[in-house]
């Protein structure tokens, strides 16, 4: 099934789709233009890391409450909410015309960001109710392909508004976006539970209950952590892709060409690698199997981009790389939605998106540092991310090895689980 013939036979996805496409486009233009005033009235690289960790943060700390709401009340109610009360926080950057008022930039941006953390994940329980049993992995590997495709225009497009318009046109066009996805949603008909033991009274909906569940259900759990996996190599490359493009093989003016071309780079192989994932996991090529095969190949292609001698070859590894990273964002998504009862869906992707940001900033964090402080050198710290990688491919070839053995320990407690697998390794 291609994109196109879910989106013309599914008029549900049809509208998360559109809703996601302009959301996420308004985002990307609000980003460049906050970029640009940062720049602007502060100068710092601080400045602009701050913005980062404050729309990163909420992400984490909220995970708690996010998942909770998304599995309590209804999420369809929850996307449009979160999309009205988003509507009204860009008008607020308009006002930062001074260094003093810079403060407005990261108080605004953190509250859009808690409003955002409720957003993801009931979007991504939801998704599931909305799509037929044959059409949930084209679903997926169509968010992942939109966001990354969002990622190029909507950068490309913010910078060139920012350049004729000025940064007051973005923020507006931004909420303009909110309001325009709120209204797609509103007539978004989601089909009511079928099953009624997957529903729950909502008083009965806790956090606490979903981390028991991952400790009972330790395939669940190995399937959460694969994103966060993904990810303690996957922030580096932002960083890698900045410091490759204006040092070591640099085009225009202070590299910017090249820089440009790098996140291109990133955006096209996220595109590739949410379709491969689809074609894969449509002719039913075990999803543990193809994991591993893009965790490893992730390790190799890191390790290409880090003794790439030519521009040509180097933009060509971190393509590589980013269509693992995407196949392994559709393919650990799908197992999940498969997995996990609808009842407990917004907590347990609350919970893996609490994680997977951890692990972006820890990645970026770690490696900024080691650029800027450690004496590394942006090959050796490619170097190190594909030792990291391999690191995670050997973790989830070790998952796979035991999984069987996983399955049989559900429900187990931890002792035993220790000690049984304690005996299978000694067998």
């Amino acid at each position: 099934m291609s994109y196109y013939r879910l989106l013309k036979s599914n008029a549900r996805i049809r509208r998360l789709w559109f809703a996601q496409v302009v959301s996420e486009l308004g985002d990307w233009l609000s980003f460049v233009a906050l970029m640009q005033l940062i720049t602007k009235y502060s100068g710092k690289a601080q400045a602009s890391g701050l913005l980062v960790i404050i729309e990163m943060l909420p992400m984490i700390v909220l995970a708690p409450v996010t998942g909770v709401v998304a599995d309590r009340f209804d999420r369809k109610k929850i996307l449009i909410a979160t999309d009205l009360i988003r509507f009204f926080i860009p008008f607020g950057f308009l006002f930062v015309d001074s260094p003093e008022r810079l403060w407005v930039v990261y108080v605004l941006t953190g509250l859009q960001f808690c409003v955002t953390a409720f957003f993801e994940p009931a979007r991504a329980a939801l998704l599931p109710r909305l799509a037929n049993e044959h059409e949930i992995v084209v679903a997926n590997a169509l968010m992942s392909v939109t966001w990354s495709t969002m990622l190029a225009v909507g950068g490309a497009l913010g910078g060139l508004l920012v350049a004729l318009v000025g940064s007051s046109a973005a923020f507006v066009l931004d909420a303009s976006t909110f309001m325009l996805s709120a209204l797609l949603l509103w007539g978004l008909a989601v089909p009511a539970l079928q099953d009624s033991s997957r529903r729950v009274d909502s008083e009965e909906v806790t956090f606490l209950e979903a981390l028991f569940f991952l400790r009972r259900q330790l395939r669940v759990a190995a399937v959460t952590l694969v994103k966060a996996g993904l990810c303690i190599t996957g922030g580096s490359i932002w960083l890698l892709s900045v410091v490759y493009g204006q040092k070591v093989f640099p085009i225009g003016k202070e590299g910017a060409i090249s820089v440009g071309l790098f996140y291109g780079a990133n955006g096209l192989g996220s595109v590739l690698g949410a379709s491969i994932a689809a074609i894969c996991l449509r002719r039913a090529l075990n999803p543990l199997k193809l994991m591993l095969a893009a965790f490893t190949l992730r390790s190799v292609f890191f390790a290409l981009w880090a003794v790439s001698p030519t521009f040509v070859l180097a933009i060509s590894s971190l393509v590589c790389a980013a269509a693992t990273g995407s196949v392994l964002w559709v393919s650990s998504t799908t197992m999940l939605q498969e997995m996990v009862q609808d009842k407990m869906r917004g907590r347990i992707f609350a919970l893996e998106f609490a994680l997977l940001t951890l692990a972006v900033a820890v990645s970026i964090g770690a490696t900024g540092r080691a650029l800027d402080d450690w004496g590394v050198d942006v090959r050796q710290a490619t170097i190190a991310a594909a030792g990291l990688a391999a690191l995670v491919a050997a973790a989830w070839a070790m998952v796979m090895l035991f999984w069987n053995r996983l399955g049989c320990l559900e429900n187990s407690s931890p002792l035993q689980k220790i000690v049984s697998i304690f005996l299978e390794k000694s067998k």
